[in-house]
Order: structure tokens, then C-alpha cells, then sequence
């Protein structure tokens, strides 16, 4: 399926070599259209690339497809172009793609990619348009065979070394990264920019979408400085072109208000995340996927504030709104995940069960059982029904993610979570010695990972101690509680606040008690 390498020997070998990490499955959404045409550095001069008015192909540019949708309907209305004004009609329909109309673009933009008299450019440009649509909804492994057939297209124009085959890669690199292919990513998308990099100016904008992903995927990989460098360029590059009003520009906004929330102001953070709305509403439409996920962060800020009743039905309303407009897609699943944790940390389970397992059944089925979204889905999901005492249901959920957080990352994170809630299923239905086995191992990765002051640390350790007190073993206990209150006076050391700490976990210190108590009189 992958064609990575015939791409490159089409590019002359252009190749960046780095590696990625995924950054929770947003990045294309955000980002300026894969599609968006070539432009001169001046927005005020645009480069024509498609045989339309320049009004309509700017609005495109800006992503204003609001606007540029009712301009296209009256090119095509007076059309008297032999070719009936094709590239009218396929810049409409990849209007309406992004504007949430997703249902009706598809089968225009699939007839056009085999409608005859047809150019190769044209054809070629369909294809990428087409191919960009299928991402957006989900539909993946049908965008890979649109992209191929792209680059057969690309081949028979004789534009090998173009923006075209830049954006190929480009959009090769984001369907690998949010199937969790990190080398394949981060190359792909790193050959994009280094081939865009020749063609000049007239490359601007489709520069300016591959570094603003390059950025995510240099943050999320832990390199800063190559991050914000990248992300300083992008903006630099759409804020000259199209202003900060435009929805091609919303990823600047997007990045000071991640700002404002990291410094702990989250008021700042939803002045942007609102004027981030506001300006995807007005662009592309409220339905609109990038909007959606908008709202979405709106209500986070919303909910780092303490509003909590506000934040949950702007995510409510979201979420219904993207299950009915794009229905099993990785972007629904995530969302529907994040609203049933919201529901779970503010003490709604009843109402968090049915998203939580919406959202996991999208993710497995969609991604597999090796994708962190479905792991971390398992995982919630499997401790909800623990907390419920189903354990029939939890324990395949909790096993789901052990296993799909090792093929992640051995003895990582997510998969020591689950091992750690493994063993208490394991100790309420009496089976000792895997309940004791997976404290052992859970607890080890914690604390490798987290270190001692962590709460999670204290909390597994504490609930090892309180495992091997009620099997018997005293001294095993004893041990364990006094780790555990050794790393409670240790954050209350560090937080000059030992008193409040201590009395954090009271229920450590009368399990420790007991513990010496049954030592030192002999009795169980």
C-alpha cells in the first residue's frame, strides 16, 4: 500500500531524516488545506493557478469557503467554457468538503477525477482534493489509493518536482501519522518541505501547512527549539498572506492560547480559543470538523476555569453534532473518549460509560488494538467498569490494555496503569498470586517512570501494601506502607506543606498502624 519510496525517486532523493511522536490526532484538522493553490508572496497578487475569478480562488486560499462557495456557484451558472468550467466545479465541490458537506462533495469530486476530456493537471488536481476529503472523514486506507492514483497523474503531466508531488507527500505524511506509522511520517512530511523549499515563492502556502505539522511533530518528539522554529516560519508566511482573521491562520491563535493554558492562565487561553470559533464559523461553517474540534478546546479552557455545567454542554453538543455529520471516525472516538473522562473526573460515571465505550469501539475498529487512542480507551473504560463491580466486563478491557500499551511502549506508562488496576481485580476475585505479580511489576514501572513523589506512585505502592496486608503478610506490608509514607513526607517536604500532605492519606497511616500493631501482638 505504501509508495513512499517511488514518491521520493520521483522527488530526486529530496529527504529530511527525524522521528515523531503523535500529538492527540488533531493536526490536520487544524491545518491549512492540502490542497490550497500555489501563490505569490503577496496576497494582493496572487499567482493564478485555477481557471476561476481571483475573488473565489483567494477565499479558497484563506479557507473562506463560506464565502467562496456562493462566487463558485455563479462562475459555473454563467459558464461558457468548453471544459464547463471545471475547476469551478471542483473547487466548489472541495468547498463544500471542508464546510461540513462532506456527503455531497465525495461523489462530485469522484466524478470529476475520471471525467472525460479531462487534463492530466486537472485530474491530478481532483485526485488531491479527493484525497484530502477522505482523510478529513476517516476514510484512510481509500485516500492512500487516491494518492497513488495522484502520483500515476503526476508522472503523466510531466510534474514530477512539483507543489503537486509536494503536497502528495505532505498528505501521504499526515495519513501515516494518525495511523501511527512515526518514521513514515516524519520523512514523508520532511520530504514536502524540502522540495517546497525549491519551488519559491509560488509554494508559500503548502510551505507553510507542512511546517506548521512538522511543528507538532517536532513538539511532540521533545524538540523544542526545531519546533518553534518551524512554527514561527508558518506563521510568519499565512499571517503575511492572509491575516489574522483568516481561517488559514488560525494555528498562531492556537499556539498562544496552548501558551496561556501551559502559564496557568486559562482566561487568556479562551479569548483565542473563542476568536479561533468565531473566525472557523465564519469560514467553513459551525459543523465543520475543524470547528468542531474548536469548540471542543473552547470548552477545556471553559473547564480549567471551573465552569464546569457550561464546558460539558458545549462538548456534549459537539460530540452529537460530529457522530451525526461524520459517524465512526477517529476524531469522534477521540472526543467522545475526552467527554466521558471529563464526566469521569467530576464524579458523573453513569454518564460517562456510554461515551467511554462509544468511543472505544470507534477507536478499535478504526485504528486497531495497538493505537494509543484505543488503548488509553480500554484502559478508562475497563477501570469504570472495575469501579462498578463488573468485572466480567472490566477484566478483557484492562488485559486489552496491557497489551496494547506494551506494543506501545514495554513497561511503559499506559500499560503499568492497567496492570496496577489488573491487580486489584485480580485481589477482589481471589487470585493472589497474579493479583501480587501485577502490583509488583505495576508498581516498578510507576515508579521508574514518575518517581517516588508521584501520586500515582504513592497510591500503587499504598495499594500493594494494602493487598499483602489483608494475604497476611505483615512484613510485606509494613515495608510497603512505610515507602509510601516516606514519599508522602517527601512531596511534603518539597511543597513546604507537610501537614496538609499528611493529611491527604489518612487511610495509609491506620493501614500502617494495623500493620505494626498485628506484628508486634502476633495476631491476625
Amino acid at each position: 500500500m505504501h509508495r513512499l519510496d517511488r514518491l521520493e525517486r520521483m522527488m530526486h532523493g529530496v529527504a529530511h531524516d527525524s522521528r515523531w511522536l503523535f500529538r492527540l490526532i488533531c493536526a490536520f484538522t487544524l491545518s491549512v488545506a492540502a490542497c490550497v493553490p500555489a501563490m505569490a508572496g503577496q496576497a494582493s497578487a496572487p499567482s493564478q493557478r485555477w481557471q476561476v475569478s481571483a475573488p473565489a480562488e483567494l477565499a479558497i486560499r484563506a479557507r473562506r469557503m463560506l464565502r467562496a462557495i456562493p462566487l463558485l456557484d455563479r462562475e459555473i451558472a454563467a459558464c461558457r467554457r468548453p471544459d464547463r468550467c471545471f475547476d469551478a466545479r471542483l473547487l466548489r465541490a472541495y468547498a463544500l468538503g471542508w464546510s461540513g458537506q462532506h456527503v455531497q462533495a465525495a461523489p462530485i469530486l469522484r466524478a470529476l477525477s475520471v471525467e472525460g476530456g479531462a487534463t492530466p493537471r486537472q485530474l491530478l488536481e481532483t485526485r488531491l482534493a479527493l484525497a484530502e476529503i477522505q482523510v478529513l472523514v476517516g476514510e484512510w486506507a481509500p485516500a492512500i489509493d487516491t494518492l497513488n492514483a495522484a502520483m500515476d497523474a503526476a508522472q503523466a503531466a510531466g510534474m514530477a518536482r512539483s507543489e503537486q508531488t509536494a503536497q502528495i507527500a505532505f498528505s501521504y505524511g499526515v495519513i501515516t501519522m494518525l495511523t501511527g506509522d512515526h518514521a513514515e511520517a516524519i520523512k514523508a512530511v520532511g520530504n514536502s518541505i524540502a522540495l517546497l523549499r525549491t519551488l519559491g515563492a509560488a509554494a508559500e502556502p503548502t510551505l507553510a501547512e507542512a511546517l506548521d505539522t512538522f511543528a507538532d511533530l517536532q513538539r511532540a518528539r521533545g524538540d523544542a527549539a526545531a519546533a518553534d522554529a518551524a512554527a514561527a516560519e508558518s506563521d510568519r508566511i499565512l499571517l503575511r498572506l492572509f491575516g489574522a482573521d483568516a481561517p488559514a491562520s488560525t494555528s498562531a491563535r492556537k499556539r498562544l492560547a496552548d501558551a496561556a493554558l501551559e502559564r496557568g492562565d486559562p482566561a487568556a487561553a479562551e479569548i483565542a480559543e473563542r476568536a479561533i470559533v468565531r473566525i472557523l464559523e465564519d469560514g467553513i461553517g459551525r459543523t465543520a470538523f475543524p470547528s468542531l474540534m474548536a469548540q471542543i478546546d473552547l470548552a477545556n479552557t471553559i473547564e480549567a476555569q471551573n465552569r464546569i455545567a457550561e464546558a460539558l454542554a458545549i462538548k456534549v453538543a459537539s460530540v452529537v453534532a460530529m457522530t451525526q455529520g461524520y459517524g465512526a471516525h477517529p476524531l469522534t472516538a477521540a472526543t467522545a473518549i475526552d467527554l466521558g473522562s471529563t464526566l469521569l473526573d467530576k464524579g458523573r460515571p453513569d454518564l460517562a460509560g456510554a461515551f467511554l465505550e462509544n468511543g472505544y469501539v470507534i477507536a478499535r475498529n478504526i485504528l486497531g488494538d495497538r493505537s494509543e487512542l484505543t488503548v488509553v480507551a480500554a484502559l478508562k473504560l475497563g477501570t469504570l467498569r472495575l469501579d462498578e463491580q463488573k468485572p466480567d466486563q472490566a477484566e478483557p478491557l484492562l488485559l486489552a490494555a496491557v497489551a496494547g500499551g506494551d506494543a506501545l511502549e514495554r513497561d511503559g506508562l499506559l500499560a503499568a496503569n492497567a496492570r496496577l488496576h489488573l491487580a486489584m481485580l485480580y485481589q477482589a476475585s481471589g487470585r493472589a498470586a497474579q493479583a501480587d505479580a501485577a502490583f509488583a511489576s505495576a508498581t516498578a514501572s510507576i515508579e521508574r517512570l514518575l518517581g517516588a513523589r508521584a501520586p500515582i506512585t504513592i497510591y500503587a505502592v499504598s495499594n500493594w501494601g494494602s493487598f499483602a496486608a489483608r494475604s497476611g503478610n505483615d512484613a510485606r506490608a509494613r515495608t510497603l506502607f512505610r515507602r509510601a509514607i516516606g514519599y508522602v513526607q517527601q512531596r511534603g517536604a518539597q511543597s513546604n506543606s507537610a501537614a496538609e500532605e499528611l493529611r491527604r492519606y489518612p487511610g495509609l497511616f491506620r493501614q500502617a498502624i494495623a500493620a505494626d500493631w498485628r506484628l508486634a501482638t502476633g495476631r491476625r
